[in-house]
This record gives structure tokens, sequence and C-alpha cells, in this order.
């Protein structure tokens, strides 16, 4: 289809069908955005490959684990609000990563060469060494940290 050549964004929030497989075929067409909030019934998601700018996958009310594998790769991410989210595998390279709101995030792993930006507001039962672990690994480029309300 001819509009596939010049699609640039797609926003799939608020579809309750939608599954994590639509997701990873926006992320296999190297769409720019992609905004992928409030999907209702999504409670785990896996991510193999891709890219995009910018994902926007946020209040997710039932995601409890979500990873993005190194053959991902994603430049802005936001997890933001996914209030029931317990464990986040981010292995596809961001340079900006929000996690704020994540209150029952337990295990965190990020794998990032150009990690500039991590706001990780509220997320409450995240343990400081995880957080310790995280700054040092990416000491070189870590340049804005929010750990408000931990």
């Amino acid at each position: 289809a001819s509009w596939k050549s010049s699609l640039k964004s797609l926003n799939l929030s608020r579809c309750a069908s939608i599954t994590s497989k639509a997701v990873q075929a926006a992320l296999n067409a190297e769409l720019d955005n992609v905004i992928a909030s409030n999907l209702l019934w999504l409670t785990d998601a896996r991510f193999d490959g891709g890219r995009s700018s910018w994902l926007y996958f946020s209040f997710e009310p039932r995601l409890k684990s979500i990873e993005f594998t190194e053959e991902c790769d994603v430049e802005r991410l936001s997890l933001s609000n996914c209030n029931n989210l317990v464990r986040a595998i981010i292995c596809c390279n961001p340079k900006l990563l929000r996690l704020s709101g994540a209150c029952k995030l337990k295990a965190l792993s990020i794998q990032s060469t150009r990690l500039e930006s991590l706001n990780l507001q509220g997320c409450r039962q995240l343990a400081a060494p995880t957080l310790e672990l995280i700054c040092n690994e990416n000491q070189t480029t870590l340049t804005a940290l929010n750990c408000r309300d931990m």
C-alpha cells in the first residue's frame, strides 16, 4: 500500500483489542512515533526488533512485565504511569527513559550506551542497589536523573 511509505506516526491508544503484536509491527515498520498507551488488556509484552524515535507506552493498567531486546532501537521510551509494572528489561539502547509512576516496579535492567535522561519518579519499590548499578553503568552518558518520591 502507498500509505506505508508516508506514514510517520501511529496512535493505538485506548484500542482494547490491540496486542503487543500490533506494537511490534509498528516497530518493524520503523515509524518515527508510536503511541500505544492505555491498551487495557496488555499484561506482558516482549519486543525483539524494529526501530522508533519515540515510543510512548504509558498508562497501561494491567501491564506487569515488559522487555525490549537488543534487536530493538528506541531512542525515547516512555513507560510512565504503568501502575502494575513489576519487571522491565530495557535493552533497546534508549537515550531517554521514563518510568515515572511505576510504583510496583521491583526488577529493572537497562542496557544503553547513550542513556542521557532517566525518570524514576515514584518507583517506590525499586531497591537502592538497582539504582546505583544503573547509574554506575551509565555514568558516562547520564545527564538527567529524577528519583523523586522513591
